[in-house]
């Protein structure tokens, strides 16, 4: 069997290869969480075994990524090895696919596999010392060096600059989800605890002052009747905020009448397994987990996520949320039931993000910056609790009460918070009235070469549609190709179709003066 890849997958891996073949040894691929990046590296894996003869190593951080890795590889028509526990090597093979734990432990007798090309799955947590000690020592080798993830961000907010050389990105979640690649989300929220006495622990909240709070007992009935009168068809994932909190929630899902069951880090693997082969036949409706699912994890069978652990980083809210908005037969949309503040806090999932490659902490600042640029404000009525960002509540007219935190929630069912119906509109609007950043000039630019070269134009005719969207030329701007953004391809679009249309009509008055 041989990998299938979208479109845009085949574009964003011949823009990695262009960028080893120009000599960049590390390349950073960020693709949105469901966007198929392990399909992706599998097939760059396959190509450079092919067409360089490298002997290849990736490395997973869970036996979950291991696994689907070597699916995907062995999807490819390739023999690959595995180093992990439990598993016997195969030194033979020019692929090998290794557990970071097992690799790093047994380095003290076994030295690291030969390798050309290291693959760092979910490289945002190369923020660890065998991560980096693994990724320097291949470096000195000479190796290529090519990391995966959604959010190009280390936990404690610092960029991945000091690493990779360049990024190369798919396009963003809108523009997967208008495509059909992912699906809409629908957002509910409820009962938001107050989080505002919970300390700070290496960036984000304390996990036993944390899970203290959340395992309140009218928390828990929150969550499991709004479930209930909501989402009870759904095959859903919750996220817990510690271990003790997942099993009082599974408990309280089972007294309902649901079948559900716990997951946590010490779960036997065999029974991890089964999970998952239960949630997919319909045995298991509700898998409450203790930050065990959070990445690398592809069930897209699920259809609502509850979020019961809040969180300051953005990268556990991404990935844990991403985990249902992959498509599925008979599946129109995840319903995101949000009881922790974190789409207050870190926006809609699907905002577009401008990721960056940075070394400091400015991916941070920038991500808020576009959060506040993009997003209004989400208001919940304090009368009928409806969460809406219009002057006034449209379901019963009431003017807001802007109080501001989690604790002016209004303690009862969770309430709509938005559809796909995201305001393009006012998203147009916002556009046009601000001045752009020479950043966006020269991301609309770099795309418009990318199209360029794409279709063997000259790089004139990428200026001149800089020209005709900006009303000025790239003056000052790098000629510098990358993957087109999702404002770029509709400009490209809207162009594309206005120029037929005045062929068009050049035709028919041609016709009709003869």
């Amino acid at each position: 069997m041989s990998l299938s890849l979208r479109d845009y997958q085949l574009t964003t891996n011949r823009e990695v290869w262009r960028a080893y073949n120009e000599g960049v040894q590390s390349v950073l691929l960020q693709a949105p969480t469901g966007a198929g990046k392990t399909i992706s590296g599998a097939h760059l894996i396959a190509m450079r075994r092919e067409h360089a003869q490298e002997r290849v190593l990736v490395l997973a951080h869970r036996r979950e990524i291991v696994a689907q890795t070597v699916s995907k590889l062995i999807d490819a028509g390739i023999e690959t090895g595995i180093i992990m526990a439990k598993h016997a090597p195969m030194e033979w093979a020019d692929v090998q696919v290794a557990s970071i734990d097992t690799l790093w432990a047994r380095r003290k007798y076994q030295s690291f596999p030969e390798a050309h090309f290291l693959v760092v799955d979910e490289v945002h947590r190369a923020g660890s010392e065998r991560h980096l000690a693994v990724i320097d020592h291949y470096k000195k080798q000479g190796a290529k060096i090519l990391g995966l993830t959604a959010t190009p961000i280390r936990n404690d907010g610092f960029g991945l600059g000091n690493i990779f050389d360049r990024m190369v990105r798919t396009p963003d979640m809108p523009w997967l989800i208008e495509h059909g690649y992912l699906v809409p989300v629908d957002y509910r929220v409820g009962i938001i605890p107050d989080v505002s006495g919970v300390k700070l622990t290496a960036g984000d909240y304390n996990k036993a002052q944390l899970e203290a709070v959340m395992d309140a007992t009218v928390l828990i009935g929150d969550i499991v009747d709004n479930w209930t009168r909501y989402a009870a068809d759904r095959k859903t994932m919750v996220f817990a905020s510690g271990v003790a909190h997942s099993i009082h929630l599974m408990n309280q899902f089972k007294a309902a009448g649901v079948n559900a069951v716990h997951i946590d880090g010490d779960t036997d693997n065999e029974i991890r397994d089964r999970v998952f082969a239960d949630i997919n036949s319909g045995e298991i409706q509700v898998i409450c987990n203790a930050m065990v699912y959070v990445e690398g994890t592809d069930i897209p069978c699920i259809s609502c996520i509850v979020d019961a652990a809040p969180s300051k980083s953005i990268i556990k809210y991404l990935q844990s949320g991403g985990r249902g908005m992959r498509p599925f037969l008979g599946k129109a949309n995840l319903q995101y039931h949000d009881h922790s503040g974190n789409v207050y806090r870190h926006g809609r999932l699907e905002l577009p993000r401008d990721w960056e490659l940075v070394k400091g902490k400015e991916q941070v600042e920038h991500l808020e910056e576009q959060r506040k640029k993009v997003e209004r404000v989400q208001i919940t009525c304090q009368k009928c609790g409806f969460m809406h960002n219009r002057p006034i509540c449209p379901r019963c007219g009431v003017p807001p009460e802007l109080k501001g935190m989690a604790k002016d929630f209004v303690p009862a069912f969770l309430v709509q918070m938005t559809q796909w119906e995201y305001d393009q509109a006012v998203k147009k609007k916002r556009e046009k009235k601000s001045e752009p950043t020479q950043k966006e000039k020269q991301e609309f630019y770099s795309g418009m070469l990318f199209l360029a070269r794409e279709r063997g134009y000259s790089e004139g005719w990428a200026a001149h549609g800089f020209k005709d969207h900006f009303g000025t030329w790239p003056n000052g701007l790098r000629k510098q190709p990358w993957e087109p953004t999702y404002a770029v391809r509709q400009f490209d679009k809207h162009k594309r179709i206005s120029w037929a249309k005045s062929k068009r009509n050049e035709k028919n008055q041609a016709q009709a003066q003869a």
